[in-house]
C-alpha cells in the first residue's frame, strides 16, 4: 500500500464533508480516517486561565478572558490508496472542502502538495 493521502482541515464540517465525498466516490469505508483533536475537555489553543494580562482599555475583560478558543487545523482526513488513479481522485475530492495550506501555515514551499505524512 502507498503512503496514504493526508489533509488538515480546520472545520469538522469540511472534513466530514470529504469524508462523504470520498465515501460517496467509492473509497471504501475501512481506508477512510476522520479523526478530530476536539474535546470536551477544552480546547486546541486558547487562553486557559483568567486575566491573560492582555488589557486594552477598562472593560475588555470578557473578551481577553473568555474569547471564543482558536482550533487550527484539528481535523486531520486520512486515505489510504493504493490503485493506480486513486492518490489523484482522492486529492481532487479532499481539495474541494478548503483544506488547510500546509505549505503557507509553515511558510516553506518544501511541502508541496499540502499533503504531509503525520
Amino acid at each position: 500500500m502507498d503512503e496514504p493521502v493526508v489533509f488538515l482541515y480546520d472545520d469538522f464540517d469540511d472534513a466530514d464533508g470529504a469524508r462523504s465525498a470520498l465515501l460517496d466516490a467509492g473509497f471504501a469505508p475501512a481506508r477512510v480516517h476522520l479523526t478530530s483533536r476536539h474535546d470536551e475537555a477544552g480546547a486546541v489553543e486558547s487562553n486557559f486561565f483568567i486575566g491573560n494580562g492582555a488589557r486594552q482599555a477598562p472593560g475588555d475583560e470578557y473578551q481577553n478572558d473568555f474569547a471564543a478558543p482558536v482550533q487550527r487545523a484539528a481535523n486531520m482526513l486520512e486515505v489510504e490508496v493504493g490503485q493506480e488513479g486513486e492518490r489523484e481522485r482522492a486529492t481532487e475530492i479532499m481539495k474541494r472542502f478548503r483544506p488547510v495550506d500546509v505549505d503557507r501555515a509553515l511558510g516553506s514551499s518544501t511541502i508541496g502538495t499540502g499533503q504531509r505524512r503525520l
